[in-house]
């Protein structure tokens, strides 16, 4: 439950304020406007990806791997396979990492995922996931909304994370998450993650249900982010208290609706997580229509299309 340092959770909403934050909020994950500001990737004959121009000046040292144009306009990677792709980025990246050229690679996870096209298409290769962004290619991940109902109102479990977490550290987070690691299906990365962040049996995580998607583009400096988050509800028992198991996660908190609508528009909630929050009130009919006159505009900012 919240405590009394966590008690401006309960403070009363505006709802001017609550819609400006909101929008502030979807402002936040989309801020990847122009992609004539960039290099376009290239594997094969497919476009997989962007390029910042500052990357781009670090990658043109690696002349037997990179091709560019005459034009700035893309790059493309010159090896034939997935494997030899593979390997090479990952030497580039090793690479960049000791040169400390990049802040994304001091957060290093030896944790791959896929690049391709789509989600739907073939692997060209696989990237360390602290380089991806590097690449402005695709990721994927899992996002969680835990919950339970108490004399027919919501309550959401809400996690912190851990003060040593790579990116976002301590701040709110979903119930569950995590990056879809190379190899993985969807619903084998939500039932691994319920596991290790929250110490779900195989019982209880049978209950997941898969509910919807989120897309959004944002770059921070030269780092280029495509996402797409798979959303999954579960339901789970009202004397359920959720154990992490691989230090990722500080603490949990039970929050009723009203403390989770204050979270969600405070400067604590990772971004993307607070917009999967979000989705979960307004599918559930917690935020309605009339509630945020932006309805539609939410619905745009959270469904971009290219993934």
């Amino acid at each position: 439950m919240i405590d009394e340092s966590q008690s401006y959770f309960n403070k009363p909403i505006d709802s001017q304020e609550f819609i400006q934050r909101i929008t502030k909020l979807l402002d936040k994950i989309n801020t990847f406007k122009s992609s004539t500001e960039c290099y376009k990737f290239f594997i094969e004959e497919y476009h997989v990806g962007f390029i910042d121009y500052k990357v781009a000046n670090e990658l043109r040292k690696y002349p037997n791997i990179f091709i560019f144009d005459d034009k700035n306009e893309y790059s493309r990677i010159d090896l034939e396979t997935f494997e030899d792709r593979t390997k090479a980025i990952e030497e580039v990246l090793n690479d960049l990492k000791e040169k400390n050229l990049f802040k994304t690679l001091n957060g290093w996870r030896n944790e791959h995922y896929f690049v391709r096209k789509s989600f739907n298409s073939k692997a060209l290769m696989s990237i360390e996931r602290a380089g991806a962004c590097l690449f402005g290619t695709r990721s994927y991940g899992c996002h969680i909304n835990g919950y339970i109902k108490k004399n027919n109102e919501y309550f959401m479990w809400i996690a912190r994370r851990s003060k040593t977490k790579q990116t976002y550290p301590f701040m709110l987070d979903n119930f569950v998450a995590g990056g879809l690691t190379a190899g993985l299906s969807v619903f084998e990365c939500a039932k691994k993650e319920l596991e290790e962040e929250a110490g779900l049996t195989i019982e209880l995580s049978s209950r997941l249900k898969s509910t919807d998607a989120i897309s959004y583009s944002y770059q921070n400096g030269s780092e280029i982010h495509i996402e797409g988050e798979f959303i999954f509800d579960i339901k789970l028992p009202s004397d359920f208290v959720p154990k992490n198991q691989d230090g990722e996660v500080f603490c949990f908190y039970l929050m009723n609706i009203h403390q989770v609508k204050n979270a969600i528009i405070s400067d604590e909630f990772k971004p993307n997580s607070a917009v999967v929050t979000l989705n979960f009130l307004m599918r559930k009919d917690l935020l309605t229509p009339d509630e945020l006159p932006n309805y539609f505009e939410i619905l745009e900012n959270i469904h971009k299309p290219g993934l």
